[in-house]
């Protein structure tokens, strides 16, 4: 199964108060994400942080946005051997 890592640009929120002058340091947030590809869809990467062993049981999904994607890099297939 292919291990990918994913830079992407992310929203940014706070439900604080600014004045004007502080609205210069509120950027979105350049994110990296590294996990196992479990599908590229039309729009959007579905990956997992984690894998239960050799079965396709997976925790902790993520769905990346391609139109926030800066770069994908595929860090290559991953094989378990049996697990009694």
């Amino acid at each position: 199964m292919q291990v990918i890592s994913i830079k992407w640009i992310d929203a940014a929120y706070s439900d604080g108060t600014y004045d004007k002058d502080e609205l210069k340091d509120f950027k979105t947030l350049e994110l990296l994400t590294v996990g196992w590809l479990l599908e590229e869809r039309e729009d959007s990467y579905l990956i997992a942080a984690e894998r239960f062993g050799n079965r396709d049981r997976f925790k902790y999904l993520h769905t990346i946005p391609k139109s926030g994607i800066v770069e994908v890099i595929k860090l290559g297939e991953v094989k378990f051997s049996e697990w009694g």
